[in-house]
């Protein structure tokens, strides 16, 4: 279970995407934090789903590994936990047991794959990669109807998205996950798309913004928006080529700050 040299590193000038690998066989887990280590990933290990959840408490991450047949908190029970609680980290399954039933849940839930021991983890590396390279997008909007008509629209694009219904649950899901950009829908109930704005700023103050509206937002309103690092202003209608190509502009500008 060895990658080839250095073909599937990330590029050392980008920030390291951040892995937590969860397995109760610590040797398989010892041998798989050097690989990914050597692939350029910023690697943390758990012996079990329990003690996962524990540790993303504590920090976000990018990516997870999960084995679905663990003792005390399966795989499946596990990437369920992680799926509604940090909704941001794509999550790769592995198994011994081709016979399992919950492979197909966990492909049916969205796991990103399911791999089977012993794998290969060169192929893994490249789907990892796939997936690291898509750009994560949040789209915050109380109308489910827009949420879905704007997820067909960007996944198409191959951006991975994930939704907040109102102001508040953008904020949840911002602190505990990993965006290159929010597009935020200006009238919400509860809190406007400009306070949604400036309270992610206080919880991610890097964080990319699109804020979307259809109505003509007054001069000074615009002039706080272009002062505002990283927050880009669209109204509706608008083409989807236009938005792909702000989110392209400020998550080429994210990356640059990275390197």
């Amino acid at each position: 279970m060895k990658a080839d040299d250095s073909k599937n590193k990330l590029n050392e000038k980008e920030r390291k995407k951040s892995l937590i690998i969860v397995d109760d066989e610590i040797s398989l887990l010892t041998t798989l934090k050097f690989i990914f280590e050597d692939n350029g990933f910023d690697v943390v290990m758990a012996g079990g789903g329990v003690e996962a959840l524990e540790i993303m408490t504590k920090r976000t991450f990018d990516m997870a590994i999960l084995d679905i047949n663990m003792p005390e908190m399966d795989g499946l029970q596990t990437f369920r936990e992680i799926k509604k609680n940090y909704p941001s980290t794509a999550v790769f399954m592995m198994t011994g047991n081709k016979e399992s039933s919950q492979v197909k849940k966990c492909i049916e839930e969205g796991a990103i794959t399911v791999v089977y021991k012993p794998f290969s983890v060169n192929n893994l590396l490249e789907v990892m990669d796939k997936v690291a390279r898509k750009p994560v997008v949040l789209i915050v909007d109380d109308r489910g109807d827009d949420r879905v008509i704007l997820r067909s629209a960007l996944e198409i694009h191959d951006y991975r998205i994930i939704e907040a219904k109102d102001g508040a649950d953008a904020i949840e899901k911002v602190k505990k996950g990993n965006f290159d950009i929010c597009l935020i829908d200006y009238k919400m109930p509860g809190m406007n798309g400009i306070e949604t704005i400036e309270n992610i700023k206080k919880v991610s103050p890097d964080a990319n913004m699109v804020l979307v509206s259809a109505y003509t937002l007054e001069e000074a309103i615009k002039s706080e928006l272009k002062e505002q690092k990283g927050v880009a202003f669209l109204k509706k209608p608008f083409e989807i080529n236009n938005l792909v190509d702000i989110i392209k502009e400020e998550t080429s500008k994210k990356k640059k700050t990275e390197q």
